[in-house]
């Protein structure tokens, strides 16, 4: 809910990963942090990775994620007509296989919708995420898949060397794909 949202990301801004919440208004839902600029360009590949790092640095809180919940979520949101299609991909063995091995992964404090449209700078040109509603403790390289969704090969394979060092494991990242 919306207090996790809020403890998260006040932890989030401790770290410069998010805006600092300067007014939180807990009965309307409603937000006014410190000012934040939409990105010009897609960030690039050291900029993502260094936001991450400071994401995934966060001191654990007790909420993690719950991939199998989020799906059935998101089924009762699709409109009938296309929800087969999405129901036949959540009830594929091979989903439930990758959120194994994904649950199996060391666990750390995620954002885990970090797209290009909830990454904003400051004027000095730091990353910071916004909407933490789907934060939690998970796995980094399910994290790491959602920021990496889009981009070119050379960029992701940059980014994941930098993100995980020799400890990369292209399998876990496969999973969280």
């Amino acid at each position: 809910g919306f207090d996790r949202e809020i403890k998260i990301w006040s932890k989030a801004a401790a770290q410069r990963a998010a805006p600092k919440l300067v007014y939180v208004d807990k009965k309307n839902h409603t937000v006014v942090c410190q000012k934040a600029h939409v990105l010009k360009k897609p960030p690039d590949a050291r900029q993502l990775i260094a936001l991450m790092s400071r994401i995934h640095s966060i001191t654990p809180c007790r909420w993690s994620l719950d991939l199998h919940y989020q799906m059935r979520r998101y089924l009762c949101l699709i409109p009938r007509s296309d929800r087969i299609n999405w129901q036949t991909l959540v009830n594929h063995p091979h989903t439930a296989s990758a959120i194994s091995i994904i649950e199996e992964d060391t666990q750390y404090v995620c954002h885990n919708d970090l797209t290009t449209g909830n990454i904003m700078c400051q004027d000095d040109g730091i990353l910071l995420a916004i909407d933490w509603e789907y934060a939690a403790v998970g796995s980094r390289y399910f994290d790491a898949a959602i920021a990496m969704d889009g981009k070119r090969p050379h960029y992701q394979k940059s980014a994941l060397e930098s993100l995980f060092g020799r400890d990369f494991d292209p399998d876990l990242f496969l999973a969280g794909r």
